[in-house]
Formats: structure tokens, C-alpha cells, sequence
């Protein structure tokens, strides 16, 4: 009895009062919408900032290596045009005393060894005439077999 008393009197008072239940019940149920998708942005949030650290520390990961490689070329570059430079100035040295010595052995050399290493460089026998004059024109013939 008692029970159907307050189950009448629980009726009467819904009755009176459901558009306040339902009102209470949207509201209710926008707030815990609204608390889902704020924990939901705010995990979003969180990954991104912490894929935006991640991806800039590969990224200064990256252009340090970078760095260091186009350091590492641009000494290696350096170091190989010091040296082909060397070469090429003892290579420049060393024929230039050559020439020289060429030169002063002209100089001093008589006119048949002057054309005998003219014979021998072009690969033809020089002869020069019987008297020996200041002129050094002979007449040329090829060696035989060429």
C-alpha cells in the first residue's frame, strides 16, 4: 500500500514536471558530448604537439647531418684542389727546368746533334751538307722501313 501510494505520487510528479526531465536529460547529454569531444581534441592536441617535436627534431637531425656532409665534401673538394695545384705547380717546375735544359743544350750543342734530335723526333735522317756552314738547311730523307 505504501508502495503504491509513492508510486502514484512519483507518477503525478513526473507527470507535472517531464518537460523538466527532458530538458535535464539534453542537457545532461550535451555535457557528457561535449566533455567526450574535449578529451578527444585535447588527446589530438597533445599528439600532435608531440609530433610536431618529434618531426623537428629529425628534421635538425637531418640538416645537421646534411651539414656535416657538405662540411666533409667541401674540405674533401679543398683538400683535392690543394693537391692536384701542388702536382700541377711541381709538374709546371719540373718542365720548366726541363725546357731550360733543352735551351742551354741548344745553345751549346753543334748543328749536326741539333738536327739529329730534330731526326729523331720527327723519325727522318737529316743530313747535313759536306762543308759545314753557318746554315743548317740539309736535305731530309725518311728512314727506311717508314
Amino acid at each position: 500500500m505504501i508502495l503504491s501510494i509513492t508510486w502514484a505520487k512519483f507518477k503525478a510528479f513526473c507527470l507535472k514536471y517531464w518537460q523538466i526531465f527532458v530538458g535535464a536529460f539534453i542537457a545532461l547529454a550535451a555535457l557528457v558530448k561535449f566533455w567526450i569531444f574535449s578529451r578527444t581534441q585535447k588527446r589530438i592536441l597533445k599528439n600532435a604537439i608531440e609530433s610536431e617535436k618529434k618531426i623537428n627534431e629529425i628534421s635538425t637531425k637531418h640538416d645537421d647531418s646534411v651539414r656535416a656532409a657538405e662540411e666533409k665534401a667541401r674540405k674533401d673538394h679543398e683538400t683535392r684542389v690543394s693537391e692536384i695545384n701542388l702536382k700541377r705547380e711541381k709538374e709546371k717546375k719540373a718542365a720548366k727546368k726541363e725546357l731550360e735544359e733543352r735551351i742551354e743544350k741548344n745553345r751549346n750543342s753543334s748543328n749536326e746533334d741539333l738536327a739529329n734530335n730534330l731526326g729523331e723526333t720527327f723519325g727522318v735522317d737529316v743530313v747535313l751538307p759536306a762543308s759545314s756552314s753557318s746554315s743548317t738547311s740539309g736535305s731530309t730523307k725518311p728512314k727506311s722501313g717508314e
